[in-house]
């Protein structure tokens, strides 16, 4: 398998990550998820990343503590929840 993108190092789960693409697996729940406290920190790439492609509605699940829906209702978008 090729590696077509590789996952900052620095970020949260990105050694999980970068290690399933180069195996060719796939992750699962347990491979990726824990227990703890929710964390409030936004990651400025995936608010990017959503900002372009969401277009002008977002669905929040209510995975979290909203940081994201925070962020990008003062980028002008509309957020159900």
């Amino acid at each position: 398998m090729t590696n077509d993108y590789i996952i900052d190092e620095s970020l949260p789960y990105a050694k999980t990550l970068n290690n399933a693409q180069i195996k060719g697996i796939v992750l699962h729940r347990n491979d990726i998820y824990g227990s703890g406290t929710p964390v409030d920190a936004v990651s400025e790439d995936m608010l990017n990343f959503i900002a372009i492609h969401a277009k002008k509605k977002i669905l929040d699940i209510g995975c979290g503590l909203g940081s994201y829906m925070d962020r990008l209702i003062s980028k002008v978008l509309t957020v159900r929840v």
